[in-house]
């Protein structure tokens, strides 16, 4: 009977691991149009995810979104941007019919070009 030694195989599998745990995602850098605002870019994202009847409005407990003067707490905090941008816990999964449940890639593009440019107004 012949008999089979482990040992090449074992070591080959070794070193396809080790190779593969070594890749990393490289994160594409973000292009950012100098002009990213509240009022031109960001406003109508916030009305339509955060700032509705129960959610982001005037009085609510965890922030006033629909106006900028409102918001300068958060972004300044930096709460604003780890609960949208780096969480991504806002919008909640539980939302009124018809608001969406999570913002899109180029929103979320939008929000750290925003934050880029220093949260401009206008």
């Amino acid at each position: 009977m012949k008999r089979f030694n482990l040992l090449p195989i074992l070591t080959a599998v070794f070193f396809i691991l080790i190779g593969c745990s070594a890749d990393k995602i490289v994160e594409q850098p973000l292009e950012c149009d100098t002009n990213v605002t509240y009022i031109g870019h960001i406003k109508p994202i916030l009305d339509n995810s955060c700032a509705y009847a129960g959610c982001h409005v005037v009085s609510f407990r965890n922030g006033d979104y629909t106006k900028y003067s409102s918001m300068q707490r958060d972004l300044l905090s930096g709460k604003f941007e780890r609960w949208v941008v780096k969480d991504r816990d806002m919008p909640p999964l539980i939302v009124p019919e018809g608001k969406p449940t999570e913002l899109t890639d180029e929103q979320l593009n939008l929000l750290k070009c925003w934050k880029e440019n220093g949260y401009a107004e206008k």
